[in-house]
């Protein structure tokens, strides 16, 4: 699924906001769960893996991108931390 301006815009937000981790072992490791989990299909199979195991155990939403969500910035797996955001990009993408 490839990511469309608003989708973006919604990404940016949650950012500066602060509400993102990168890395499904950060995601992991946070004491909250993610409103939502976006996946590029280009990382590594145990990271893809791991990301639906964990994605499974804690009933989340994932989203399989053909792009990375980011530009300029290395980053396979990004959890989305504010409900109202996650909503947003589910309803847009």
């Amino acid at each position: 699924m490839r990511l469309n301006g608003k989708v973006r815009a919604y990404i940016g937000f949650a950012v500066k906001s602060g509400k993102i981790k990168y890395g499904i072992d950060n995601i992991a490791a946070a004491k909250k769960i993610p409103d939502l989990i976006m996946l590029y299909s280009g990382a590594a199979q145990r990271t893809v893996n791991n990301t639906n195991l964990y994605a499974q155990k804690v009933s989340c939403p994932i989203i399989l991108l053909d792009e990375p969500p980011l530009e300029g910035r290395d980053c396979k797996v990004l959890g989305v931390y504010e409900p109202e955001l996650a909503k947003a990009i589910l309803t847009n993408i």
